[in-house]
This record gives C-alpha cells, sequence and structure tokens, in this order.
C-alpha cells in the first residue's frame, strides 16, 4: 500500500514539473515573439563611409536579403553584378543581429575570390525598418588573405506581401 502511495505522489510530482516547464517554456516563446524579428525579407540601402585603403567610397547601392527563421541568410545586391548571390548566417543578442554572408567573385568568369560581409543591425520597435553598420572583404582564394573593401551604414524595409490589384 505504501509503495502505492509513493508511486502515485511520485508520478502527480513529475506531472505538475512537466506542466511547470511547458508553461515557462510557452510563456518565454512568447517573450521572445513579442519582441521584433529579423525572420524575413528585406530591401536594403547601402551607402559606404569607407572605401578600400587609398579609395574613395563608392555611391550608394541597393540590397535584397532574406533571413529565415534557422538562423540563416540569403543575399544579393545591385554593386558586384558579376558576384553569385551571398549566403551566410546570423544570430541574435539582445536587440542586435549580426550576420556575416560570403559571395563568390569573378573577374572574366574566373574566380578572383570571395565576397565577405560582416553586419550588425538594430530593428525598430514596430520591426518593420532597420538600421546597421557593415564593413566588407575580399577574401582571395587562397582563403587566408583578406583584403579590406571598407565600411558602409544600411538602411532597410521590411518586404511585406501584397495581393496584386490590378489583374483581378
Amino acid at each position: 500500500m505504501f509503495k502505492k502511495r509513493m508511486f502515485w505522489v511520485s508520478l502527480a510530482a513529475v506531472m505538475v514539473a512537466t506542466l511547470i516547464t511547458l508553461t515557462l517554456t510557452s510563456e518565454d516563446v512568447r517573450a521572445d515573439r513579442s519582441e521584433p524579428q529579423i525572420e524575413g525579407a528585406w530591401r536594403m540601402t547601402v551607402t559606404p563611409t569607407a572605401g578600400a585603403p587609398g579609395q574613395p567610397p563608392v555611391a550608394p547601392f541597393k540590397a535584397l536579403v532574406t533571413y529565415s527563421s534557422g538562423g540563416g541568410v540569403v543575399t544579393s545586391n545591385s554593386f558586384l553584378p558579376t558576384a553569385s548571390p551571398g549566403y551566410g548566417s546570423w544570430k541574435r543578442k539582445g536587440q542586435t543581429f549580426t550576420d556575416t554572408t560570403e559571395a563568390f567573385m569573378y573577374q572574366n568568369g574566373v574566380l578572383v575570390g570571395t565576397f565577405r560581409v560582416r553586419h550588425t543591425v538594430t530593428l525598430n520597435h514596430g520591426g518593420n525598418t532597420l538600421t546597421g553598420v557593415s564593413d566588407a572583404f575580399l577574401v582571395l582564394p587562397d582563403g587566408v588573405t583578406m583584403i579590406p573593401l571598407g565600411c558602409a551604414l544600411t538602411e532597410g524595409t521590411r518586404i511585406s506581401a501584397e495581393s496584386p490589384e490590378t489583374c483581378q
């Protein structure tokens, strides 16, 4: 009888602990989701502030960036028409998001290196605009030598899904 009672008391304690854990976990998820999230597609304006050593900064250009919920990033831009799309990863630290992407750069069909961008952004409170800073490097094919290409400020606007209006 005593063993039976201990079994039921132990089972009840485990169930209560499990319910408390699940409740706290779901509250944590809801709390995290109430903060702006970076996941989604973004239209960015990149304004170089410093060029490669000895070179003036280039003119502002456009970029498209998609942040996936699993921490992946895909980019393209109007500045490097001979580069592949950029691929990378992102992480969150408080209200700041950091990402690193790489794209292959070609000249006359020959790989000349990898374009590496390190980027840190902060979302506004509504989560539909962002601002940030980045630096860029050319990594030579040896994978070791990095040539600084400059720094830039970024401003971005979330791309929202829209229904067609004129083709009904």
